[in-house]
């Protein structure tokens, strides 16, 4: 009986971590890894490459470890600087070494937390070019799911 359990308990092991087995045995990258099991990790990917100059990004993602720099994720923080004016915002991003925005439009879109008041003080920021600059032009990442794109955008601080 306490071998069977161990061996069930071992098969059970097995199969929750099976999708890691190419990554272990170096048949898959760690980036075709995470590309392919964490959402928006293109992103990410682009931030890391592409803004990692020492400046402060603000995502609206809570993922934010898989930035390899400084980042600022807080939503209950932006619930209070909402309320303020857009030169007010500006200045607290400022203040903050805040020097990018990460702005995941159908995440922002989908999520009761971000919907509401945040989600209408980030619109605002996307038709304020004179305080954010679109860096490029947005990200179209395919989703896990396998149905359509999320477009990810970001912003540089003025």
């Amino acid at each position: 009986l306490l071998i069977f359990s161990f061996a069930y308990g071992l098969a059970l092991h097995a199969a929750a971590v099976h999708f890691k087995i190419p990554v272990v045995l170096g048949r898959q990258t760690k980036q075709e890894y995470l590309n392919e099991r964490v959402e928006r990790y293109g992103a990410f990917e682009f931030a890391n490459n592409r803004l990692n100059d020492g400046g402060t990004i603000l995502t609206l993602d809570q993922r934010s470890y898989y930035l390899d720099g400084p980042s600022y994720q807080n939503h209950w923080g932006l619930k209070r600087i909402a309320a303020l004016s857009l030169d007010e915002q500006v200045a607290w991003l400022r203040e903050n070494k805040i020097r990018y925005v990460m702005v995941p439009e159908d995440f922002v879109a989908g999520s009761g937390a971000l919907s509401g008041e945040i989600g209408a003080m980030v619109a605002s920021w996307q038709r304020s070019p004179q305080h954010f600059e679109l860096i490029d032009t947005p990200l179209q990442l395919p989703r896990k799911n396998g149905i359509g794109v999320e477009k990810v955008s970001f912003y540089a601080v003025r």
